[in-house]
């Protein structure tokens, strides 16, 4: 008889109240079970187990649950044995708080990993209540509780296997070759380490066909290799989760991960001060897909291109609600890419390129997309303070904002080799070079429409396009957000100009409502403008 955390919170049943209930049952099949041994006495006496809840929920919970326990462990002997589920997590795991956010769908649902710690819990105490020794069996591999660190585990490995990790300090090195291998914290990466001690790579798969490896909740350090210091997939594909990378280091590509062939999808995490002597002083990426949702990649830097981030021909990279920031590299002082890309809710702050793109450098003869990007204070030392795309190819920007970027060259905003730049509804604000401060195109075509360019269009080099709908503001030390009349302040004017264009943004037109850019001007956008209204004074 299994207990849930309902048995108490759904009905705010006393915990007497269920114990009776429990005790009723197990009566019920005693007398059941008599009535049957009467007619077949060669059946077994019936013997029952009973498993009491994890405790889950708020404080003021804990007595009721205790209660329940108590009048649980009350019916134990004889024909009835009981388990005590909240007190083996607690003495394995910790607390319900510790364990909450990497173990449980929700304050009391357990996901996958967390329903095969419960079964994984209850099933060694049975074994223990009959005299015999838990041995690691099964899916699940607990550390240090059943083996004592991660390369012991090794030789148990299946396909789909999970390893949970207990909070600590554990030392790197580990290699994974059983495709669909889970790697997981109790506790969470602030408090589960996976160090590398300047020494050695802290994690490599090489698991060729298969599901990916998934790695989440725990943070890895200090790693050091020839590539990849942190993570090296040399085959196979790997899911990073809700982790950290720092401090990594590689003589060759991939400060924090190289994957040289294989899938890489990484959410929810942040790779720190990592440094590659080649290209990707956070991420080299060979061929294959690339997914990032909800990084940040700071403060890392590369010898050849890609501060934060390089990839090879015919990679395909989506990166979304991502930060990449004081970043440095050659060519591409953030992203250095070659093959289609592209890029949504992304921020560029503060990155340098020794070479072209201060932000970004696009090496692609196909198409790209960069959508709803901010760039600001980036740098490169030649050409494009911010995108700088070569090889052919068209690049589409649609509400972008491109501030206060330079280029030691020419090209303050963008530089073009060969290549076609789509810029639709975005804003040019302070770039600045010797020459062609908004672009340079040396081969290819600039196309504008609908944007606010300060410096002016005539400051764009090159073939360059006008598709109509451009502003140019006569002063350019700053465009105030939400000062749609540019008059300096954001003030009722501005606010009757939004109401003016509620709705979906018309095609080749500056749609400067349109605060969030996302193409429409709605009631998120009034929010921000009514949070701008009588603040700050003159802009």
């Amino acid at each position: 008889i299994t207990l849930g955390t309902n048995d108490l919170t759904a009905k705010q049943r006393s915990p007497q109240e269920v114990v009776a209930d429990v005790a009723r049952v197990i009566d019920r099949y005693r007398d059941a079970a008599a009535i049957a041994r009467g007619r077949r006495p060669e059946l077994q006496e019936p013997r029952f187990l009973v498993v009491s809840p994890a405790t889950a929920g708020s404080m003021d919970e804990e007595a009721r649950f205790a209660a329940l326990d108590a009048g649980v462990m009350a019916l134990a002997g004889d024909d009835v044995g009981v388990i005590r589920l909240h007190e083996l997590l607690a003495r394995t795991i910790g607390g319900f708080d510790d364990y909450a956010d990497q173990l449980l769908v929700d304050v009391s649902h357990p996901d996958q990993g967390g329903a095969m710690v419960k079964a994984d819990l209850v099933w060694r105490e049975l074994v223990s209540s009959i005299g015999r020794t838990p041995t690691s069996s099964g899916p699940l591999h607990m550390v240090p509780d059943e083996q004592p660190d991660l390369a012991s585990v090794q030789p148990f490995l299946e396909t789909d296997d999970v390893i949970v990790v207990g909070p600590g300090v554990h030392a790197g090195g580990l290699r994974i070759e059983t495709p669909g291998t889970v790697v997981r914290s109790s506790h969470g990466a602030e408090e589960t380490v996976l160090d590398g001690l300047g020494t050695e790579r802290c994690l490599a798969i090489a698991t060729p066909g298969g599901p990916p490896v998934e790695l989440r909740d725990i943070a890895l350090v200090d790693g050091r290799a020839s590539s990849g210091g942190g993570v090296l997939v040399e085959t196979g594909s790997l899911l990073l989760r809700s982790f950290s990378l720092s401090g990594c280091r590689a003589d060759g590509d991939g400060g924090a991960i190289a994957v040289m062939t294989g899938d890489l999808r990484i959410e929810s995490g942040a790779i720190r001060d990592s440094v590659a002597g080649g290209r990707g002083g956070g991420i080299a990426f060979g061929s294959g897909t690339i997914e990032i949702d909800g990084v940040e990649i700071r403060g890392c830097d590369a010898g050849g291109d890609g501060g934060a981030m390089a990839t090879l021909a015919g990679s395909m990279v989506s990166i979304e609600n991502a930060v990449f920031a004081s970043n440095s590299g050659a060519d591409g002082g953030a992203v250095a890419v070659d093959g289609t890309t592209t890029l949504v809710d992304v921020e560029f702050d503060s990155n340098t390129a020794g070479g072209d793109g201060g932000a970004i450098l696009i090496d692609h003869a196909g198409a790209s997309t960069i959508s709803q990007v901010e760039f600001e204070n980036n740098v490169a030392t030649m050409r494009g303070g911010s995108v700088s795309g070569v090889s052919g190819g068209t690049t589409s920007l649609f509400g972008c904002d491109i501030r206060l970027s330079g280029a030691g060259v020419s090209g303050g905003g963008l530089h073009g080799d060969c290549h076609v730049f789509d810029v639709n509804t975005s804003v040019f604000e302070g770039t600045a070079s010797s020459e062609c401060s908004i672009a340079d195109i040396v081969c290819g075509e600039l196309r504008l429409t609908g944007c606010v360019l300060c410096p002016g269009i005539g400051d764009a080099c090159g073939t360059v396009v006008d598709g109509g709908g451009n502003e140019e503001p006569p002063v350019c030390d700053g465009i105030c957000e939400g000062d749609l009349n540019l008059d300096g302040e954001v003030d009722g004017g501005d606010l009757g100009l939004l109401f003016a264009a509620w709705g979906v943004c018309p095609p080749a037109s500056f749609c400067g409502a349109d605060l969030d850019r996302n193409g429409r001007v709605d009631g998120t956008d009034l929010g921000l403008m009514l949070s701008l209204v009588g603040f700050g004074g003159d802009c």
